[in-house]
């Protein structure tokens, strides 16, 4: 009889505890993490590049990628609280080992979250505890004469290169020697300074944008009276935090497409049309363009009754979508003008 009192007895006292632990809430779900990114709200504007560069000091990384043996170094932000890191898809693709290191002496394995080679942004991991989160700016308020500062640790993580720099332009067009096409940009112009990979700050202390590396072709149509020389590009800062956080929800850039590659109306047809536009040059197959019955050659003005005036604008204006949105398309073929309607897919 010993034997069952005993069991009963543990059984009994595994159920008051298991009563007082519930009671306590050993067994409720963990509380879930707030994830903090921070958006200007309000402006310190014209602070000095010393204050600029402890405002942003904690939240720029160096980064340190190995391939093959060899270590090359750039430059990234942590734009969230848990742990997010913005670079360059160039700065670690291929990579072997990716390390990150913080402008307060800490180094730490980082993982690849994703990368979309396409606009050239990559988002990393690490995993430190009470990392600080950039203040993320407003680009699209950018205007040529704008001061901005650009910042790298390239070099070295205590001591940054800076270059105090104008804005060129907004919403460039830059085609890079290999053939890739990256839409939307931020030119910055100085005359002096030399680095790769680095961030835009305003004189605020927010970040506007991560610099690519990708060289302009001086050959390019796109990149004409532009001085290559003394100009860099960079991402607009919301548009990357866009591709990094569809990057951190499914592993990769999701965005809306319409399967088409563009190029901008040559003057003359310019005045033939009486209007703006993109003339097609390439649809893709199986592609909400195709399913449209887009051509190559046709003229695209407008969608949504939004105006497209250039290849780039209508980048943007698709940007502006979401991946299903249904839109009207209207274009030009053989000198009549047609409308069309097709489903946004995901872009391959």
């Amino acid at each position: 009889m010993l034997l069952p009192v005993a069991l009963i007895a543990l059984v009994l006292g595994s159920g008051i505890t298991m009563v007082a632990l519930s009671a306590f809430g050993a067994f409720d779900p963990p509380p879930a993490r707030v994830v903090i990114e921070k958006i200007e709200t309000a402006t310190d504007a014209n602070l000095s590049t010393t204050a600029i560069v402890d405002r942003i000091r904690p939240t720029v990384v160096r980064i340190e990628t190995t391939r093959a043996g060899v270590m090359t170094a750039g430059t990234g932000v942590i734009y969230r609280s848990d742990g997010y890191v913005l670079t360059t898809a160039d700065a670690v693709s291929g990579a072997d080992s990716v390390v990150v290191i913080t402008t307060d002496g800490h180094s730490t394995p980082a993982s690849v979250v994703g990368l979309d080679p396409t606009d050239d942004i990559a988002v990393l991991r690490i995993d430190l505890p009470d990392v600080q989160s950039a203040v993320l700016g407003h680009p699209d308020a950018l205007v040529p004469g704008d001061p901005v500062l650009a910042l790298s640790l390239d070099e070295s993580v205590t001591d940054p290169i800076t270059s105090s720099e104008t804005i060129a332009d907004n919403s460039r067009r830059v085609d890079a020697i290999g053939g890739s096409t990256l839409h939307d940009m931020i030119a910055a112009q100085d005359t002096t300074t030399t680095f790769d990979d680095a961030v835009l700050c305003s004189d605020s202390g927010a970040i506007l944008g991560i610099f690519t590396t990708r060289p302009a072709d001086p050959t390019a149509t796109a990149n004409g009276g532009t001085d290559l020389a003394h100009t860099r590009f960079a991402t607009p800062i919301d548009y990357a935090v866009r591709v990094a956080d569809s990057i951190v929800r499914t592993g990769s850039a999701r965005l809306p497409w319409l399967g088409v590659m563009s190029d901008d109306l040559d003057s003359g047809t310019t005045a033939r049309l009486g209007r703006s536009g993109t003339v097609l040059t390439e649809v893709s197959g199986a592609s909400p363009a195709e399913a449209a019955d887009l051509r190559v050659g046709d003229i695209i003005v407008s969608v949504d009754g939004s105006p497209v005036t250039s290849a780039t604008s209508l980048v943007m204006t698709l940007r502006r979508h979401e991946i299903g949105d249904s839109i009207s398309i209207t274009y030009i073929r053989d000198g009549v003008q047609k409308v069309t309607t097709t489903v946004l897919g995901d872009r391959p």
